[in-house]
């Protein structure tokens, strides 16, 4: 199952029978409310280590290490290709 939501920090503070029983999550590095990165700080500091796939139109070797640092299991450039979006969310399903 896929699904979004608008708000990411919401999102990251929702009841555990939604947010944190998702199997993987996908974000852009650019949000309106937070980054990606961002994001997913405050899921580890929340201590939520699902699986994320960030993608980013701008990439470059300090979002992939940064990304690294989060425990941010694939970044990809936008647009992502849907093959491997799909792969990504078919892993983790």
């Amino acid at each position: 199952m896929v699904s979004s939501h608008p708000h990411p920090m919401r999102a990251a503070r929702l009841p555990d029978q939604t947010w944190y029983h998702r199997p993987a999550a996908l974000s852009s590095i650019s949000t309106p409310q937070m980054t990606g990165l961002e994001l997913v700080a405050q899921l580890r500091m929340d201590g939520v280590g699902i699986p994320v796939l960030l993608f980013s139109a701008q990439l470059s070797p300090a979002v992939i290490a940064r990304a690294a640092q989060f425990g941010i299991e694939k970044v990809l450039e936008k647009p992502p290709a849907e093959d491997e979006l799909l792969a990504f969310v078919d892993a983790h399903n």
